[in-house]
């Protein structure tokens, strides 16, 4: 089960759909101490039903290997890795070792020349977390989320709006599941499912992907 740090599917990967995965990275395991977890939660992107969730406490580097095989599983998923702190790690990994050919990428702006650069990975910043975390009060207000993990629907009864201003677990509690769920519902809306049939999605590469082997795992 997902709660003892493994992963929990509810439903396998099915031709003709497209996944979106959101992660959150933490820092690893260190003994002796209630570190958070690494949370990875796969949405069907059509459905915005959850099929599959990592949840477990590794380091970093090594996360982005399980990543690359969940997200392979799911017929090459978008990832969008938070790139916050630890997850510059993961994110690193997975595009010169694992070489993982369907990550997300932000358009940043520089002041000072007016130019536009890319970066890998979502950040999470005072002014995206609101987006993202409003986006998911109203899909589940709107009954328009599947959401089938018990740690997950824990942690969002003890997701609230903090003294100090931000939006955060209780004390004792963790948000590593909502935080990563956010972030896969927000790759699902801006990035919608191809408008391809069923039988012609399985003969059809991504034009992005088109001159890319896949590399064995």
């Amino acid at each position: 089960a997902a709660e003892d740090g493994q992963l929990a599917v509810w439903e396998k990967p099915r031709v003709g759909h497209e996944y979106r995965i959101g992660v959150d990275v933490s820092e690893g395991l260190e003994v002796g101490r209630d570190t958070d977890w690494s949370v990875a939660v796969v949405l069907d992107a059509k459905y915005y039903k959850e099929v599959a969730t990592l949840r477990i406490k590794i380091d970093p580097d090594l996360l982005a290997w399980q990543l690359t095989a969940l997200g392979r599983w799911y017929q090459w998923a978008q990832l969008f890795v938070e790139r916050n702190n630890h997850g510059l790690v993961t994110l690193s990994f997975l595009r010169d070792v694992h070489m993982y050919p369907n990550l997300y990428t932000e358009k940043i702006l520089d002041e000072r020349s007016s130019r536009t650069a890319r970066k890998l990975g979502f950040h999470t910043t005072v002014k995206s977390k609101p987006l993202i975390i409003d986006y998911l009060k109203e899909l589940i207000r709107e009954k328009q989320i599947n959401i089938n993990s018990p740690f997950l629907l824990d942690e969002l009864q003890t997701f609230v709006n903090q003294p100090n201003g931000k939006m955060g677990a209780q004390t004792g509690s963790h948000d590593d599941g909502v935080m990563a769920l956010a972030i896969a519902t927000f790759g699902c809306k801006l990035f919608p499912p191809s408008l391809y049939s069923p039988e012609s999605v399985q003969f059809w590469r991504k034009p992005e992907l088109s001159h890319f082997t896949p590399p064995q795992i």
